[in-house]
């Protein structure tokens, strides 16, 4: 019988750099498919975390001011779902289901300053759209239509980059690679 091991590091080891050039390069449509994954386990979580604030709808009215705290608040349960899971191991469930992993470039493990970072510099353009949104610059039809290309735009540029990295990639200096498996006779 094989035995596939996925070749995981533990939380306190940091990937050498000669094992990234190892690691296989993460392909468009894996990407793809695990950000399908994480985003139905992230509307989900955010879905749980949205329950207290209809309860505290009377407050909302009363002091206007509270409102965009429930904004800051799903952000906050957004940023923590792909935050905790970047930095203890590197994968989210769809990650770890696609067999992928992030790391920073120079291989060691994801800090919270990485998953802030990557987390801000992969969602900027759709929170200033959703601030658009909610002080009605533009309708939601026109901000699907900018998200959409924005969103084309940066795993576009990942086709064309010899490492298939996406922009956020770039700018946030975080890899995604695939792990390589182990057959055990």
């Amino acid at each position: 019988m094989i035995l596939l091991i996925i070749n995981v590091k533990t939380l306190n080891q940091n990937i050498k750099a000669d094992e990234i050039k190892s690691y296989s390069k993460a392909g468009i449509v894996r990407r793809l498919l695990v950000l399908f994954y994480d985003t139905l386990l992230t509307v989900a979580a955010i879905f749980i975390a949205f329950q207290p604030i209809p309860l505290a709808e009377n407050l909302i009215k009363r002091y206007p001011l509270i409102e965009p705290l429930s904004s800051i608040y799903l952000l906050a349960i957004w940023f923590l779902f792909f935050g905790w899971f970047w930095t203890h191991g590197g994968q989210t469930v769809g990650m770890k289901a696609w067999r992928i992993i992030l790391h920073r470039q120079d291989g060691k493990k994801i800090t919270w300053a990485d998953a802030f970072s990557r987390f801000l510099i992969s969602n900027v353009f759709f929170l200033i759209l959703l601030f658009m949104i909610q002080v009605e610059v533009i309708s939601i039809k026109q901000s699907l239509i900018l998200a959409g290309l924005i969103f084309s735009i940066s795993y576009i540029w990942a086709i064309f980059d010899r490492e298939n990295r996406t922009l956020h990639d770039l700018f946030s200096r975080t890899r995604i690679s695939v792990l390589e498996t182990k057959k055990l006779k």
